[in-house]
């Protein structure tokens, strides 16, 4: 009976700590949108504070990061514009799940009424380094602006080996796969301590890229980049993507709508606590 009741107490211990990590949060954020500015890319820019600022108000920071990129515009004039993509911070947790974001606007102004639920790290959590390069894989620096045909590699390092996944989500609302590459079924396998630049020409399975090439022909474009790590395996990439495989979480989807890919995000994200997710947006400037 003793073994029973002390087995029982560890298990409550246990779920008692599991629920710790997660919490419920309310943001409301607010911004002066400038006349150059597009109204998708004030959202995405809104959307990643507001991401930002719940997951602080719940848990706090832990080393500050900061991020910062300028832009041009080009057409009708030459104003450049300074700004902090999300202002990223290394957090004491992360955004996992959102529930309702409500945009609202009052002339100039762009209000966000944001809710939804974040994790707190465990201790000695594994964050991976992720910076976005310009035109090169050999850049220090992390480069969110691009024009239009530029090309793009994403630098990744981890404490622990473990396996990636890669997305880009377009205008257009549609997620693509990067990494796996078209030649690859499972998940892209990572060692410790190892410097990576993907896409990587070198390996035998990448048959699709040589480079990643952003395109806008006509106007600014927000792309949003997500980098998942984790120490597990997390599925295995669908062959012959569709509903059922979405459902099931047993498969990434290759090509699928954004919100199909954050559902699916979602749902891995609850299942493994060890994954890590590094993402931020990308703007594309026509020539």
């Amino acid at each position: 009976m003793r073994k029973v009741l002390l087995l029982l107490l560890s298990v409550m211990v246990s779920a008692a700590a599991w629920c710790q990590r997660e919490q419920k949060v309310q943001v409301t954020e607010t911004m002066q949108v400038p006349g150059h500015m597009s109204m998708d890319r004030a959202r995405a820019e809104l959307m990643e504070k507001a991401m930002l600022r719940g997951v602080e108000q719940a848990f706090g920071t832990r080393v500050a990061v900061e991020r910062r990129g300028t832009s041009e515009t080009r057409n009708g004039g030459a104003s450049k514009e300074t700004y902090a993509s999300g202002s990223s911070e290394s957090l004491a947790g992360e955004w996992l799940r959102t529930d309702k974001a409500d945009f609202t606007t009052d002339g100039e102004w762009l209000t966000l009424h944001l809710s939804g639920v974040v994790r707190e790290f465990p201790d000695g959590r594994n964050t991976p380094k992720v910076r976005c390069m310009r035109n090169s894989k050999e850049s220090r620096l992390h480069e969110t602006n691009f024009v239009d045909s530029e090309k793009m590699w994403l630098y990744f390092r981890s404490e622990l080996p473990g396996y990636v996944s890669i997305y880009l989500l377009d205008e257009n609302r549609k997620a693509n796969i990067i990494v796996p590459y078209s030649g690859d079924s499972n998940l892209y396998r990572v060692e410790a301590n190892k410097d990576y630049a993907f896409v990587d020409d070198g390996d035998k399975n990448n048959t699709l890229y040589n480079s990643i090439i952003l395109n806008a022909p006509e106007h600014l474009v927000v792309n949003h980049v997500y980098v998942m790590f984790s120490p597990h395996a997390f599925g295995s990439i669908s062959t012959n993507p569709g509903q059922s495989d979405i459902k099931s979480g047993n498969y990434l989807p290759r090509n699928c709508s954004d919100k199909e890919f954050l559902k699916w995000l979602s749902q891995r994200r609850v299942a493994d606590r060890d994954m890590s997710v590094v993402d931020f947006p990308i703007f594309i400037d026509a020539k």
